[in-house]
């Protein structure tokens, strides 16, 4: 939502988060002591994520990466599958919102992402 590239997968192991995070020049935030000192041995960027509660993680996160955490649509990316996210018409996705969502026409506008804002006619969504 910050605008930033980020990948995220459960399923893969430390070994597998780490190649991938050197692979693609990313830093490995992590919560994980141990996988964080096994990425710092291996000379991949990481970053402890610490805190108690998830103010207190994004906090830190925001001081050590000096992050803006004001949401900026121009740069925003969708936190499912990292697409950008921009304004569309409302228009062009109200029926499609009053269908999934059931909401009457109280919408004024609307961010949409992913398939919804995608039609057969626009791949990117626009």
């Amino acid at each position: 939502m910050l605008g930033h590239n980020v990948k995220y997968s459960p399923t893969l192991n430390d070994e597998q988060l780490i190649k991938i995070a050197k692979k693609e020049h990313r830093t490995l935030l992590t919560r994980d002591l141990e996988l964080y000192r096994q990425a710092i041995t291996k000379g991949t960027q990481a970053f402890l994520v610490e805190g108690t509660t998830e103010a207190e993680k994004l906090a830190n996160l925001a001081k050590r990466f000096d992050l803006n955490l004001e949401i900026d649509v121009t740069v925003s990316r969708c936190p499912k599958c990292n697409t950008r996210i921009k304004p569309i018409p409302k228009d062009r996705v109200i029926d499609k919102v009053r269908r999934v969502l059931g909401v009457p026409k109280l919408w004024t506008g609307i961010l949409a992402w992913g398939s919804l804002a995608r039609d057969r006619d626009d791949p990117e969504g626009g």
